[in-house]
């Protein structure tokens, strides 16, 4: 199992910040960026949703999905967890999937 983080936010989420933001998680964590069409194909594909810029001081934030994905080798999502879901719930759904 791997954990891949992609970017919302290409103008802003460059290698170098992504490897810096995804150290501060776990070192196995991988960040993938892309080109706007590239990530917005990747949206398409899963349902992720992504709206306009909220500027605060000293920068800006994006309203985005918060769900995580459980996506097999394919890149067929497999389940799809909101936030807040607990860890006993990942777990229990990885278990299943990972027997298949």
């Amino acid at each position: 199992m791997q954990v891949l983080y992609i970017t919302v936010d290409p103008e802003r989420d460059d290698a170098p910040r992504m490897r810096t933001y995804l150290a501060a998680f776990d070192a196995t964590f991988i960040g993938g960026t892309g080109t706007p069409p590239q990530l917005a194909a990747v949206r398409a594909d899963y349902g992720i949703s992504v709206s306009g810029k909220m500027p605060f001081p000293g920068g800006y934030g994006l309203n985005h999905s918060s769900s995580i994905y459980l996506i097999d080798r394919r890149g067929s999502l497999r389940a799809m967890m909101p936030y807040g879901h607990s860890a006993d719930d990942f777990a229990h759904d990885v278990r299943i999937l990972l027997k298949q």
